[in-house]
């Protein structure tokens, strides 16, 4: 469970996030009423609020950051290529580099006190 110092910089990261979306695209699940084909593209949907109303639920701050990762990945794959998406495709970029940039920052003290092993390659 994520507590204490790492609750409060994940808290953090998702304000800041927060900041850099002031339209609030990635604060809700994308409604699939109006966007159809979204979940021929994304197979996990993933959203700020569900991540912020999950916070204190997940194992460690890893899985947290994978929430964060998949948010924008999510995008990024849905919006690509489509024009009327262009904008979105860019912003979803900037905070996929923004999430990166937190996660060698300010969530990586954190991170290395749980840092996954290493599995072998399959080969």
């Amino acid at each position: 469970m994520i507590s204490g110092s790492a609750l409060r910089a994940a808290r953090e990261v998702l304000g800041r996030l927060r900041e850099k979306d002031p339209k609030g695209y990635y604060e809700v699940a994308v409604d699939t009423s109006y966007l159809t084909d979204y979940l021929d593209v994304v197979k996990k949907p993933m959203d700020l609020g569900k991540i912020e109303r999950q916070l204190e639920s997940y194992a460690d701050l890893r899985s947290f950051v994978d929430d964060l990762k998949l948010v924008y990945a999510n995008s990024v794959a849905y919006c690509g290529g489509k024009k009327e998406y262009k904008e979105l495709h860019k912003l979803a970029s900037k905070l996929a580099k923004q999430v990166d940039k937190e996660i060698n920052t300010t969530l990586k003290p954190f991170l290395q006190a749980t840092k996954r092993p290493k599995l072998p390659d399959a080969t």
